[in-house]
């Protein structure tokens, strides 16, 4: 996997966010789909040696999504026993001491939300279907991710999970510099000329500022 471009505005984020790993704060980030949100924390795992679990939230994520459920298979093999619990990604994290990219946070339902509180601030996970609660790893990191509040289909966060996100980063598109450097790290079977670049960007460009595209382009449709 090829590192990122981590200059101007992804530097700064990856400062401060390492700044608030190191203060034992959580933090979020803030910016338009597709501004290199996921790519930075991956990274940001990548370069701490932990592993990196996700869940993008929708009305269609449940808390089972996140804690994880019983395999039907597996039950009928070991019946309703914790070898046949299939944890999820929150879960994994959790546990295994990951860090975890709580996407979209603002689009979720804030009962799916709910389902993470006492991780953040006892460090303790209750897993419903086994009926038991589990110790947190002191090396899980949770990072939020959001839209801006103005765009569709968000949700206001609650007071609790907002208290427990202490530092808010916000990313934009990047200029046309560093997004042609992109571009071209990660497009090089692709190769143009730079007139060629320039027009493709430009394209991109007006996406992001006319009112009457619902969906700029993101980062990866450059």
């Amino acid at each position: 996997e090829s590192d990122i471009v981590l200059e101007g505005q992804y530097k700064d984020a990856y400062d401060a966010m390492l700044d608030a790993h190191n203060a034992g704060l959580y933090a979020g980030l803030i910016g338009p789909v597709g501004a290199g949100k996921t790519a930075l924390c991956r990274k940001f795992a990548r370069d701490l040696n932990r592993p990196f679990e996700w869940v993008t939230f929708s009305d269609l994520v449940r808390p089972a999504n996140l804690v994880g459920s019983f395999d039907p298979t597996l039950v009928f093999k070991f019946g309703y026993a914790p070898e046949a619990f299939v944890p999820g990604p929150f879960t994994l994290a959790a546990l295994r001491g990951g860090v975890f990219l709580a996407n979209e946070l603002n689009r979720g339902d804030e009962h799916v939300l709910n389902t993470m509180l006492d991780a953040l601030e006892e460090r303790r996970l209750y897993i419903p279907a086994l009926r038991s609660w589990y110790r947190v790893s002191p090396d899980f990191y949770l990072i939020a991710a959001m839209n801006p509040v103005e765009n569709r289909g968000t949700r206001r966060l609650s007071s609790a999970i907002r208290d427990r996100i202490k530092v808010w980063i916000r990313l934009e598109y990047p200029n046309r510099a560093t997004e042609l450097k992109i571009v071209s790290q990660h497009c090089g079977e692709y190769a143009l000329a730079p007139a060629q670049l320039e027009r493709v960007l430009e394209l991109v460009a007006e996406t992001r500022t006319d009112p009457a595209v619902d969906a700029p382009a993101s980062l990866r449709s450059s």
